[in-house]
């Protein structure tokens, strides 16, 4: 990237950055005579990563994913809101710019991109007392887990592990009704994958309609969720919360389907040898994740959660052995220049499941305000079944009220045929962060 082209960059980001804010003191005072409601919030971020692509038969010399090992990322993030008496207007355009290094066994080579789009943005009306209804793109999370969040059919990833990268918003049609102060019932229609990955494994977007009740009590609150996928795949899933005294809690939280579109490694006549086969797509039993945690707050502040989790859906030690020889065959045949390798590799990483085997815990310590400045995560997933796992630490210093300096780190461990080896060994980033 040339100096002189990130210094320009720069300074548009900067200048932007600056007009929002003055526009908005400029017409709040003025709008608001008129009973408009006007908020807005103004970041600036830039961010620094470098990464140790894992170097296997997942993704032999990198030329299949061609994951960066360098990586650079600046965006203008302005959030804003508009009310006027029953309707309401949110909205978040993104500026980015993104630069990175990728290096494969056979060449090294830059990209960059420079994009505008509008992340989220939603307009809500409420036409009665106790009833809202709102289009827009969101991103829409709930439910206590730390780890991933398997009630969500829109969003297993709940942006926990990298709080610094924005989860893409997807496009919904919902209607709200809170009959008390206890209870909520909403419909919610994703009706357009938006800026969405979809966070089920699921290649090709799909509506999905919804149904979700929450409750909220003295000492406890819930969910409870039914959702179709426009193909057929209906799930149920649910959360629950209960403050058992003021320094523990204890929570569970699940997602249920009958039969499992995950893709499991299955020996054939075809070239290869291999296929993946949604096996068990069409069988009557229930597959899905469980979850079962507990949070305890020490007298200093700090938090520490602890998680077991349980994949019905995952692989079997037989079926992991098959799914690495059939990885290990592919990679030897794809540096053999076999390409009709490419797409069963690619099949692989992505087997319509959040997570590979069955068993695994979670553990994390999160200490917030140290010495009023200093925000710290740290995590660690361990597959239980293949003794493979991945640490991640993440600082948050705040300098003052509108700059912040952040950084991460993510190590990987185990074996060649583990699941947190398969990709990525290593990473670590830092940035900063400009509230106007």
């Amino acid at each position: 990237m040339r100096r002189s082209t990130a210094t320009a960059i720069g300074s548009a980001f900067w200048l932007l950055s600056a007009m929002p804010c003055g526009w908005a003191l400029d017409w709040s005072d003025s709008l608001a005579e008129h009973g408009v409601g006007l908020n807005n919030l103004v970041r600036v971020q830039a961010d620094f990563s470098r990464s140790a692509p894992s170097d296997g038969f997942f993704n032999p010399g990198n030329q299949l994913a061609q994951s960066n090992e360098a990586e650079f990322n600046l965006e203008l993030r302005p959030d804003f809101s508009l009310s006027y008496r029953e309707f309401e207007l949110m909205l978040k355009p993104r500026l980015k710019f993104a630069w990175e290094r990728v290096d494969t066994s056979e060449r090294a080579f830059d990209r960059d991109e420079r994009s505008a789009f509008v992340n989220e943005w939603r307009l809500r009306w409420a036409p009665r007392e106790r009833w809202f209804l709102s289009y827009g793109r969101e991103v829409l999370l709930w439910g206590p887990a730390m780890l991933l969040s398997p009630s969500n059919p829109f969003f297993t990833d709940n942006g926990r592990s990298n709080p610094f990268r924005e989860l893409g918003g997807r496009d919904y049609l919902q209607v709200l009704y809170l009959p008390n102060a206890s209870w909520t019932i909403s419909l919610i229609s994703n009706t357009a994958q938006g800026r969405g990955d979809d966070g089920t494994g699921i290649p090709d977007f799909e509506r999905t309609d919804a149904i979700k009740i929450d409750f909220v009590g003295k000492n406890s609150n819930g969910g409870l969720l039914f959702s179709h996928r426009q193909e057929g795949v209906s799930q149920v899933g649910g959360y629950f919360q209960l403050t058992l005294s003021d320094a523990l809690l204890a929570y569970a939280e699940g997602g249920y389907t009958r039969g499992t579109t995950a893709l499991y490694p299955r020996r054939s006549a075809a070239p290869s040898g291999w296929v993946f086969a949604d096996a068990k797509q069409d069988d009557r039993a229930l597959y899905g994740v469980s979850l079962i945690g507990a949070a305890y707050t020490f007298e200093s502040g700090a938090t520490a959660n602890v998680e077991y989790l349980h994949n019905s859906a995952g692989y079997s030690d037989q079926e992991a052995r098959d799914y690495f020889d059939m990885v290990e065959q592919l990679g030897a045949d794809f540096i053999r220049r076999d390409f009709a390798a490419v797409l069963l590799l690619a099949e692989a990483a992505n087997l319509r499941m959040p997570l590979l085997r069955r068993n695994y815990l979670f553990v994390q310590w999160l200490d917030t305000n140290i010495n009023n400045q200093l925000d710290m995560t740290l995590r660690y997933t361990r597959n239980l079944d293949d003794d493979s796992g991945r640490f991640v630490a993440v600082f948050d210093w705040a300098i003052n009220d509108f700059t912040h300096l952040f950084a991460l780190g993510l190590v990987s461990h185990g074996g060649e045929r583990s699941e947190f080896r398969r990709y990525l060994d290593r990473q670590w980033l830092v940035g900063f962060n400009l509230t106007f």
